[in-house]
Parts: C-alpha cells; sequence; structure tokens
C-alpha cells in the first residue's frame, strides 16, 4: 500500500522508472532510446533517487561518448572474469575450472576495481611479490599467474586490451621445486594393500597396472572400458586430453571383479553409485597409521609376511604409483613416447624424467623403441 502511494504522490526524477525495486533510466541518444538500469535500490530517502539520477547521467555520457566520439568505457577486471568464467565451463574440467577460481579469489586485493588496461606488467609483478610475502610456493604462484593470464586473454579476445601482460613474465624467475621421486618398495605397497578397504586396495592395485590418476580411476565408467581389445579410454584428464591407456591382464582382473551399479556406469563406484570420493582420505589416514605403527620384530607362522611389511613400511603417495607404473613400463621394454602417450603427457621431456630410473642400455632401448 506504502509503495503505491509513494509511486502516486512522490515527484519521480525525470526519464527515472522504478522496475522490481531497482531504479531504471529512460533516454535518447542520437535518436535511439536506451532503458537501463542505474544499479540503484529504491529506498525510503530521497538520496536514493539523486544517486539515480546522477547514475542515469552518468551512464548517457558514457553512450553519448561512445556513439558520437567512439571512446568505449574501460572493463574492468572483474568484468573480464565474468566474460572468462562464461567460457571457462566448455573448455576446462570441473577440478582445473575450481583450482582457477581458487587462484583468482586469492589475487582479488591486487586487481579489483582495476581497469582492464591498468594491469600491466608492474601491476603483475607486485601481485606475485606479495603472493610471496606470504610464503607461497612458485608453484603457487605460476598457478596463479595461468589463471590471471586465462582471464586476461579472454580481454585480448573482446578486444579490451592488446596485449596480454602475463605471458610478458619469465616464469624462469619462479621455477618449480620438483620432489624427487621415492618409488614406493613393495614391501610398503603390500602393507598398504592389506591395510585398505578391499576396493580402495583395488583402486590402488589398478594404478600400479595403468599409471592412471586417482581422479581418472575413481571417474572411470564402463563406456570407457573395452575389455575385447584391452584399452581403457580415458577422456575425463587432466587438460580434457583423450587418450587410450592399456589394460594388462592383471587389470582386467581387477576390473571384472567390480560389480556392476543399477545406479550408475562408474567402474569403482559407493554403495549408492556414485563416485568413491573419499579415496585420498583413506589413503592418506592409512598411510600415517602405517608409518607411525612402532617397528615390531618379524613374526612367526602365518602373520610372518604382514609383520615384516610393516616393519619396512615407507609411506608414499598415491600419485607414486603413477610413477611406478612408468618406470616398470620403461623397465620392461616400452618406448619413452608409447609412454609418454599412456601418460598424458603433452611433452615428452616430462616422460623422461623416468630415464634416470634404467640401466644406460634400458634407456638406450626406450628411446630407440
Amino acid at each position: 500500500m506504502g509503495a503505491a502511494n509513494t509511486g502516486k504522490h512522490t515527484a519521480m526524477p525525470k526519464n527515472i522508472f522504478i522496475r522490481n525495486g531497482v531504479y531504471w533510466g529512460r533516454f535518447q541518444v542520437a535518436g535511439r532510446e536506451y532503458r537501463k538500469s542505474l544499479h540503484v535500490r529504491v529506498e525510503p530517502a530521497r538520496r536514493a533517487e539523486a544517486k539515480a539520477a546522477q547514475a542515469l547521467e552518468r551512464i548517457r555520457a558514457q553512450i553519448e561518448d561512445e556513439i558520437r566520439h567512439g571512446i568505449t568505457p574501460p572493463k574492468l577486471w572483474e568484468e573480464a572474469v565474468i566474460a572468462w568464467h562464461e567460457q571457462a565451463h566448455a573448455s576446462l574440467s570441473e577440478k582445473a575450472l575450481k583450482r582457477y577460481l581458487v587462484s583468482l579469489n586469492q589475487c582479488r586485493s591486487w586487481l579489483d576495481g582495476k581497469a582492464i588496461h591498468q594491469i600491466d606488467v608492474a601491476r603483475l609483478r607486485d601481485m606475485l611479490k606479495g603472493r610471496r610475502a606470504l610464503g607461497l610456493s612458485n608453484a603457487t604462484l605460476r598457478r596463479d599467474l595461468t589463471a590471471v593470464s586465462a582471464v586476461l586473454t579472454v580481454a585480448q579476445d573482446e578486444g579490451w586490451i592488446e596485449d596480454n601482460p602475463a605471458l610478458m613474465i619469465n616464469r624462469k624467475r619462479m621455477p618449480e621445486r620438483r620432489d624427487p621421486i621415492m618409488l614406493p618398495t613393495d614391501a610398503s605397497i603390500d602393507a598398504m594393500l592389506e591395510e585398505l578397504p578391499p576396493k580402495v586396495a583395488d583402486i590402488c592395485a589398478f594404478a600400479i597396472e595403468t599409471g592412471m590418476r586417482q581422479d581418472e580411476i575413481v571417474q572411470l565408467d564402463w563406456n570407457c572400458i573395452d575389455l575385447g581389445r584391452s584399452i581403457a579410454t580415458i577422456h575425463k584428464t587432466k587438460g580434457s586430453k583423450l587418450r587410450a591407456v592399456p589394460l594388462t591382464s592383471k587389470a582386467i582382473a581387477i576390473l571384472k571383479r567390480q560389480p556392476k551399479s543399477p545406479h550408475s556406469l562408474i567402474v569403482f563406484h559407493r554403495s549408492d553409485g556414485q563416485t568413491m570420493d573419499w579415496v585420498s582420505t583413506q589413503f592418506g589416514k592409512t598411510a600415517r597409521r602405517l608409518a607411525k605403527a612402532p617397528a615390531q620384530k618379524p613374526a612367526q607362522g602365518s602373520a610372518q609376511k604382514s609383520a615384516q611389511s610393516r616393519h619396512t613400511f615407507v609411506r608414499f603417495r598415491f600419485h607414486d604409483l603413477r610413477h611406478l607404473f612408468a618406470v616398470r613400463y620403461l623397465q620392461n621394454g616400452g618406448s619413452i613416447y608409447a609412454l609418454q602417450g599412456i601418460m598424458g603427457h603433452t611433452s615428452v621431456k616430462t616422460t623422461e624424467i623416468y630415464l634416470a630410473y634404467l640401466t644406460p642400455d634400458q634407456q638406450l632401448k626406450s628411446k630407440m623403441g
């Protein structure tokens, strides 16, 4: 009732009207009528009407400059992020998109509110310096710069900027420290497989046989499996690159003992057919428990092997099973170039880190193959 009376008896500023509780403006420029939201909410105080009138004049002036003088108002960083996000869903996996959004959120203090053309090399260096001061690793800084660069590339494509300043940052000055690869021992693997729940143990064993990443295994569905050709076609991958992974007889045996769900096509599924999203937690908890277990003397009888495994356990990561697959593949005479394809590496330089675990003869054979 009050709102209706306000509309009848209060003199509304010229060319301003209300829609869904927000002031809108109506005006003409060069013979064309425009209706624009003024982004001012309706409030009882007349101060809101004054803000709406100012916003109307500002928007009208921007459009006049754009049409009559070719002057386009500068785009803000936030607008570039929105434009990037609209396109990112089609090009990035869900995991990669989430990682980019985390980086962009962490960089807001340095970029929010800035016109996109104001984000230059100097500003990006200040951002990296500030992030480094927080104790962040070079790997994290490189991920941040990649996310920012993706947004700036979209801004460049839209014609808002001429160049992408993120591409001018020398990433060689931010080298990633790669931890040395520590291949898990047979004893440590045996201990983990014995302690893990059966289905998680199968996932680990499958990783050893295929070199697939954890996320790729838990998202694997039966449509990707061709038992006749002994091939798994992976499409939910890092970088969204389609690749074929050969299946060994042991890998096929693991697949065949997985019960199929009436609720989904996921191979390694929960009781409700959904993805097992707790594998990392279970794996880490089990590894920590085994690592903290007191050393035991070798037991006698049937429990001897288990006790010896516990006694010699060295903690490792799930990803180390992927490394183990790669080294064994080459040691067994596989080609470094075939391994590159199986692992999904963009460059063979990445795959070549495994050559350090081969004898000179094995290295030569892998390169010749």
